[in-house]
């Protein structure tokens, strides 16, 4: 017997990406939250540094939907690879941003962007990623 596992249809991760925009939103206006594209999630003197995936696996959305961030190592780790619940990893790694914003910081805009991008090629995916 072959037994497959079926992927979320694109709509699914679609609404994930949105969800996630709002994560970033919300987190953007804390000042004990920092954008970090190189942490799932750590915390060091009550501050908190976090990537998309990472701060998408504090929210209750998100963890009511299986993701959950670790808090417990270094740098953290999530219970699903981005691949697997975004259907993308392109918004989750610095080396997939335009090589003009990799020489500074990303910021919360940066990694909204870049899942409005992924949003915008998964509803057409005609459109360059």
């Amino acid at each position: 017997m072959t037994t497959q596992t079926s992927q979320p249809a694109p709509t699914v991760f679609i609404e994930r990406l949105k969800q996630a925009i709002r994560v970033l939103e919300e987190a953007s206006t804390r000042p004990d939250i920092v954008f970090n594209i190189f942490h799932f999630a750590s915390r060091e003197n009550g501050v908190l540094n976090a990537c998309i995936a990472g701060l998408c696996g504090l929210d209750p959305w998100f963890q009511e939907q299986g993701l959950k961030t670790l808090l417990d190592s270094g740098i953290g780790d999530i219970t699903v690879h981005p691949q697997d619940f975004f259907g993308t990893s392109r918004p989750f790694y610095y080396s997939r941003y335009p090589t003009e914003l990799r020489c500074r910081d990303l910021t919360f805009q940066d990694g909204i962007d870049a899942l409005n991008r992924e949003i915008a090629y998964l509803e057409d995916p005609a459109i360059a990623g």
